[in-house]
């Protein structure tokens, strides 16, 4: 009987794959088994009794030209402890010959990847280690029993060693930890790496909501749990999902089978994934999404909010649309206009600086972008631009790099920036001056700037940022493009929570028409940032910024909207 539950689980693991990539043929084939093996833990016969419950993870251990090793991890459903381990290896032959036949090519290079849905479900197995077990960290008294969790959000962001480094058969390890404890919610962030080399695989963060059993709503956590887990500061940023344009969605249904349910008797979050990549495959070949024929785009970054059940049984709709809205964010655009300026001051016949990263390199002092309507219409999935810089004035020891970024083959003109550096000892940090023929090759005044505010009004929103190692550039500091980003999320989060009277819905949703940053002290790895924000009642509305560490002021800046702020941006 043991057995023939392994049997089942297998084949609801398996069942879906070898179908997509097998269809007809395997009208003619079917599968021996030619190995098993069953190991159990001495708690395996304390623990299962009749009408016990077992949890089973099933997962691919090798594949060959005809074979294919299963392996299994068995749970009590009480318990996330293993009580036993089981492989088993099955060969593909042929129906009438009863002889070994490969499996299709497409088959055997599909599973040999990790999917992306498996991925989640490994995740989601040590979120439930951090709930229940011999080492929960948050043990929840009466667990299934009379409470259970909910997922709430998960998002996953997939390193490239998960598509280049990871094989069938390779150990993964997963690492969870809580990271904040609510009234009624935790949050447990966590990675997935490679054993071997402990390569990252995946960075994870989950939200989780306590709900009670029957009456499936939420339920208090503990007191005792909640001071068990001082509240962090800044909790992490839930990027949840914009809404769909109902204009241009594709639709796709599918039904919630018995081997799509959890412990809380609904679908696993998991399974979405799946249905999610499922119906995107879908509408690629329905040529819904032209632009992911080319190549093989691989994901980057999951994320799912859940707002309701689904059982077994029930229909499932998925709405699949591109959100063309985040194609290009303003932090995108700065950085491409940072690697044009990078190659001008390498470049001789533009303005190379001697001993460039060597001796000396440059600080930004002050950038500005006016974003034109184009940006906004023109701008498409996969587009080319064309990003001209010219020198503008110069003096003693800075220097202004000017130009456009236009899109290629129309010509049109997307944005227009100008920014303003300051060259330094690499050692010292402080300015020094520019070779008198540099100083021969400016042309212009010194260009005007909006900033520093004469007056800045009350911040009504304050948001922390740390300085992450990926914030960084080769000088050590934060990039430029990063605070933009970080005032964008900032402002996001203000508009999320009404602190700014004129704007309702997402900050991306909206035209920026200029973005104005005046940069006055470094920001290092590890540094705590404060984001403080204002709306400027002004017409057209423009959002103030003002970024600090501790008592240094480290940059200042301006968004200023399209007189129209409340027309919606469409990318």
């Amino acid at each position: 009987m043991f057995l023939r539950m392994l049997e089942f689980a297998r084949i609801a693991a398996i069942r879906p794959l070898i179908k997509e990539h097998t269809g007809p043929q395997n009208d003619r084939a079917t599968a021996f088994v030619r190995y098993q093996e069953a190991e159990f833990a001495p708690r395996f016969y304390a623990i299962v009794k009749p009408d016990s419950s077992l949890m089973m993870s099933t997962y691919l251990g090798y594949v060959g030209r005809s074979s294919l090793f299963y392996n299994y991890d068995i749970r009590s459903s009480t318990s996330n402890n293993i009580i036993g381990r089981s492989s088993t290896q099955m060969v593909r032959v042929n129906r009438q010959t009863r002889r070994p036949i490969a499996w299709p090519d497409a088959l055997i290079e599909n599973l040999r990847h990790l999917k992306l849905w498996i991925l989640a479900a490994i995740i989601d197995s040590n979120q439930l280690a951090i709930l229940s077990g011999d080492k929960a960290r948050l043990r929840i008294p009466g667990l299934l029993e009379t409470v259970t969790g909910f997922a709430r959000y998960q998002e996953f962001r997939i390193e490239p060693a998960f598509y280049t480094k990871l094989r069938a058969g390779d150990r993964v390890t997963s690492t969870m930890s809580v990271s904040h404890v609510g009234r009624t919610s935790w949050l447990l962030e966590g990675d997935l790496r490679l054993t071997s080399t402990g390569e990252v695989l995946c960075y994870s963060l989950g939200q989780g909501v306590l709900v009670n059993i029957v009456t499936r709503k939420p339920t208090a956590v503990p007191d005792n749990l909640r001071k068990l887990f001082p509240k962090k500061d800044p909790l992490p940023q839930l990027e949840v999902p914009t809404p769909l344009d109902p204009g241009k969605t594709c639709r796709h249904n599918f039904v919630a089978l018995p081997s799509d349910s959890d412990m809380n008797e609904h679908t696993n979050f998991a399974t979405y994934i799946r249905f999610c990549l499922d119906a995107t495959a879908a509408s690629v070949r329905k040529g819904a999404f032209p632009f992911l024929n080319k190549g093989q785009p691989k994901v980057k970054k999951i994320s799912l909010l859940f707002q309701n059940e689904t059982k077994e049984g029930e229909n499932v709709t998925v709405e699949a649309a591109e959100d063309l809205v985040r194609n290009v964010t303003p932090w995108k655009l700065a950085l491409l206009i940072g690697y044009a300026r990078l190659a001008a001051i390498t470049e001789k016949s533009v303005f190379l600086l001697p001993g460039y990263l060597k001796t000396i390199t440059s600080f930004l002092r002050y950038q500005e972008f006016l974003l034109e309507p184009a940006f906004y219409t023109d701008v498409k999935p996969r587009s080319f631009v064309v990003v001209t810089v010219g020198v503008g004035h110069v003096g003693r020891t800075s220097y202004e790099l000017k130009g456009d970024v236009q899109l290629a083959g129309s010509g049109a003109v997307l944005c227009r920036f100008s920014v303003m550096s300051v060259v330094v000892d690499i050692s010292t940090r402080r300015p020094v001056p520019l070779p008198e023929t540099l100083r021969r090759r400016g042309h212009g005044p010194r260009p005007e700037s909006c900033l520093p505010f004469a007056s800045a009004l009350p911040a009504t929103h304050s948001q922390r940022f740390d300085v992450r190692e990926s914030d960084l550039d080769f000088n050590g500091h934060t990039n430029q493009s990063n605070y933009i980003r970080f005032c964008c999320d900032a402002a996001a989060s203000a508009v999320k929570s009404g602190r700014y009277p004129s704007l309702k819905r997402d900050l991306l949703s909206y035209r920026l028409k200029k973005i104005a940053m005046l940069y006055e002290n470094e920001a290092l790895l590890g540094d705590p940032l404060q984001v403080e924000s204002w709306e400027i009642p002004s017409k057209p509305v423009s959002l103030g910024f003002k970024v600090t560490r501790g008592n240094d002021d480290v940059i200042q800046g301006l968004f200023e909207l399209y007189g129209e702020h409340a027309q919606k941006a469409k990318l």
